[in-house]
């Protein structure tokens, strides 16, 4: 028969393996999803949206991003299933996937205007005089982010004043959409802060 000191040290460990046990279990059970982290993350970004489901219409335009990619970021995943992938990812919990779903299940809900506005890049006015300038600007300078509108390209402007008149029609409509569109390539952004702006002027 074990004697009454043996039995205190079994009990002990027994209390206390449990004890490790309950401690284990807390944790692991009560690990965040990814969606939850996300969420706390982005709670005073208004403009971010977390894409929770496969179904949302934004991915129509936004897996363009994804494919335009030279190589897929995320191995085994293409564009077409990259919205089920996020959709599982994010009611997942595990973080080695967290810096890739930030990065793709994550959209820019701003128009391009307001991100301009929000990184204080000041764009030529409707009636400004700059345009012109603008698009000699473009037209000298172009080689490194050529515009792709077939409309713009269409107008085959070679003076100042129709070009002018060509990019400020150009600017006005790309200022308007969203930052989650994919228009030129997915360099839309890149294209308006540099062609649009008053430095471009």
């Amino acid at each position: 028969m074990p004697s009454k000191t043996a039995l205190a040290s079994l009990s002990a460990l027994g209390a206390g393996t449990a004890a490790t046990g309950g401690v284990l279990g807390h944790r692991y059970f009560s690990k965040d999803s990814l969606l939850s982290k996300l969420q706390r993350q982005l709670k005073d970004s208004s403009h971010r949206k977390i894409l929770t489901s496969k179904d949302d219409p934004i991915w129509n335009s936004w897996k363009e991003f994804y494919g335009a990619e030279t190589k897929a970021p995320i191995s085994g995943i293409n564009k077409e299933n990259l919205s089920q992938w996020c959709e599982d990812s994010l009611a997942g919990k595990d973080e080695s996937k967290l810096t890739l779903v930030s990065k793709w299940c994550v959209v820019n809900t701003r128009s391009v205007k307001e991100e301009l506005q929000a990184n204080s890049i000041t764009f030529l006015e409707e009636e400004s005089s700059g345009w012109e300038g603008a698009w000699e600007t473009y037209n000298k300078d172009k080689a490194s982010l050529e515009i792709e509108d077939a409309a713009f390209k269409g107008t085959n402007a070679t003076q100042k004043q129709q070009g002018g008149s060509a990019l400020k029609k150009w600017c006005e409509t790309y200022l308007s959409k969203k930052m989650y569109e994919f228009f030129e390539g997915g360099k839309s952004y890149e294209k308006v802060a540099k062609w649009c702006s008053k430095s471009a002027g």
